[in-house]
């Protein structure tokens, strides 16, 4: 992770919520590291848009209660400890309502893959994000080619993996009762 601030290397988590809210700018925090959050591509910024739109449609068509974040609201993982910008989440749970600005119970949660994220997205992420009562899919999203990974959540001990590699397949999200088209995902989106 790269660091933020030089030559300190290691911030309370007060110290944390209050350059965030003087800075206005997103940072992870990691056990006192603070990281900057570093700009996406196009194709990033596109596919994240993308399942915004869709999920949208589907919650408003639902009339549900459910309610979807990208990129600009902060997920707590570990309370003052560890806390990160998703790509994007979607929670139902009520207790997420108490503040504006964290999340603490999603249902689902999307990263979208770079060069730079990868190995945390799939390493130190997916572990704490795997300690989350109330996840039940962590999908990641490659930019590069078509492919989504699914994990969803059996138990509190096991996930199921599935890949998703060609267009035209359907990500089924029964628990929470949507479907997601790779095509649509992926719609006008050179990989």
């Amino acid at each position: 992770m790269e660091t933020l601030l030089a030559p300190k290397t290691m911030y309370s988590y007060e110290e944390y919520i209050a350059k965030e809210e003087e800075t206005r700018e997103k940072h992870d925090f990691f056990f006192g590291e603070v990281s900057n959050m570093a700009g996406t591509t196009d194709t990033h910024n596109m596919i994240v848009l993308r399942l915004s739109s869709l999920i949208l449609n589907f919650l408003d068509s639902e009339n549900s209660k459910c309610k979807v974040f990208a990129e600009n609201v902060k997920l707590e993982l570990v309370k003052n400890e560890y806390y990160v910008y998703p790509d994007l989440m979607l929670t139902c749970d009520k207790r997420d309502e108490e503040t504006r600005t964290m999340k603490k119970y999603p249902n689902i949660i999307f990263e979208v893959l770079s060069n730079s994220t990868e190995d945390y997205d799939r390493g130190t992420k997916w572990k704490h994000y795997k300690t989350i009562p109330t996840l039940m899919y962590y999908v990641l999203v490659s930019q590069y080619e078509y492919l989504i990974e699914v994990y969803e959540k059996i138990n509190d001990f096991k996930w199921e993996y599935t890949t998703y590699t060609r267009l035209e397949q359907t990500i089924s999200c029964d628990k929470l009762g949507f479907v997601l088209n790779t095509t649509q995902i992926y719609k006008n989106i050179e990989v």
